[in-house]
């Protein structure tokens, strides 16, 4: 669930309302959104204030002061303390929700197929709006490519779990694929399992690989699959920001990392610090070993993928 909460004196780039507004105040498309939002534009500007007086300690301490009281405002307008509990995927649906400028900027469409087994012409497809595609982390699973195959991966409904087709039960074929993206394309990677010996909730810490870019074909079912109804998404998208976790299924901190336009990552970690660094080396966790000592990785939660460039078929 990622939870972390929230308090007044949280501080900036730690908790998941900080992450998610820190993503929205630096990533272009969502920023210009959100630019006329009464809610979230003095939060925007709170933390505009914080960039600009850095080296001042004076003028740093009120302007952090101000982050503090939009923080509480915005978590107020969305339900108050209650909303801060939620998981960060939770949290941006919530957002999205109060935010309708926010969920257009986001939003995709995921289709849920069928096809018969035994005819394959037949088809059924649902259109189904969310702010994310979200999916499994579950085993060892060593890149956002394979993550991506394995959550579209086909399912059987055969005996019991056969489909209803028109008053009939018949075997069929079930999968999931993107139809439509906006200009921000979100993917979720869900990382937190029930673990029925422990009788609690886990997190799955498998660091992945996570490409710079994103074939948008690959969110497809495969083309001898595909229902006619179906709009198969083309181009790429660019990874523009991640919000990462550390920590375990019920506690822990949230880091992002967003890329200028220039190509350049900065990560905004606790306190606002802000610093450069090399590409995602850290969400990779290249070098790590469960040594003495070892602490749970720095795993990507968020990615948030710029379709506006070159992809087709957007929204």
């Amino acid at each position: 669930m990622y939870v972390h909460s929230i308090s007044k004196e949280a501080h900036r780039g730690c908790s998941a309302v900080g992450a998610l507004m820190e993503v929205i105040a630096n990533v272009a498309p969502l920023r210009s959104a959100v630019s006329e939002d009464t809610t979230l534009r003095p939060l925007l500007e709170a933390l505009d204030a914080v960039e600009v007086a850095c080296g001042d300690t004076e003028a740093a301490a009120a302007a952090r002061q101000e982050v503090d009281e939009a923080y509480a405002q915005l978590l107020q307008a969305m339900g108050g303390a209650a909303v801060a509990e939620t998981s960060v995927d939770e949290l941006l649906n919530t957002m999205a929700e109060r935010h309708p400028a926010l969920r257009g900027a986001i939003e995709c469409t995921v289709n849920r197929v069928v096809r018969l087994r035994d005819d394959t012409s037949q088809c059924r497809v649902r259109d189904e709006q969310a702010c994310m595609f979200t999916v499994h982390v579950r085993g060892d699973v060593h890149s956002l490519a394979r993550a991506v195959k394995a959550t579209l991966e086909e399912e059987l409904l055969s005996g019991d779990n056969s489909y209803n087709f028109e008053g009939r039960m018949v075997p069929a074929y079930l999968y999931h694929s993107i139809g439509a993206v906006s200009s921000i394309f979100v993917v979720h990677t869900n990382r937190v399992q029930f673990d029925y010996i422990y009788m609690s909730s886990v997190k799955n810490n498998q660091l992945m690989t996570i490409p710079d870019s994103l074939d948008l074909s690959t969110l497809c079912a495969p083309m001898e699959h595909q229902c006619t109804s179906e709009l198969p998404l083309a181009g790429t998208a660019e990874l523009v920001a991640v919000v990462s976790h550390r920590g375990t299924a019920t506690s822990g901190v949230f880091t992002t990392r967003v890329r200028d336009s220039s190509g350049t990552w900065h990560c905004i970690g606790q306190g606002g610090a802000v610093e450069e660094v090399d590409g995602l080396a850290e969400v990779y966790g290249e070098g790590t070993t469960r040594r003495a000592g070892y602490r749970a990785p720095d795993t990507a939660v968020l990615l948030f993928f710029d379709t506006s460039l070159s992809c087709e078929h957007s929204k």
